[in-house]
């Protein structure tokens, strides 16, 4: 699998869990967290800093495999994924997505009724 930037959002908590599993420096992971955490952009991250963009981004990548090394569903994570879908699935998970965002305290309940949904479709698909 090539590795790509995918997490989008990170709440400070398991942010700092994760950090505190790698080597990364104060200006790195003050830097990780201004992204993951408090939502700038990287570039505005970059020059508050007076580092370049790629600076910041190996920062990010530091975090993003400490993610994949550790967390599972538990995560309250925020990830990107670009996948293939019909467009009636498609238009479903997005509206999905959206009211994720928006609904937090209502989230936990929504997303495990989600991947029941999604495994119960899987087994009727798997021969």
């Amino acid at each position: 699998m090539e590795f790509q930037r995918f997490l989008k959002h990170l709440p400070a908590q398991e942010f700092e869990r994760l950090a505190d599993k790698t080597n990364l420096g104060e200006l790195a992971r003050s830097m990780a967290r201004a992204h993951l955490v408090d939502g700038l952009a990287v570039g505005e991250v970059a020059k508050e800093n007076g580092r370049t963009h790629q600076w910041v981004r190996l920062s990010i990548n530091t975090i993003e495999r400490a993610f994949l090394a550790d967390s599972g569903e538990k995560s309250a994570a925020i990830v990107e994924v670009n996948l293939n879908l019909p467009v009636t699935l498609a238009r479903e998970l997005s509206a999905l997505s959206d009211l994720l965002a928006r609904n937090p305290p209502r989230s936990k309940s929504a997303i495990a009724d989600a991947v029941a949904g999604v495994r119960k479709a899987i087994a009727k698909l798997i021969p």
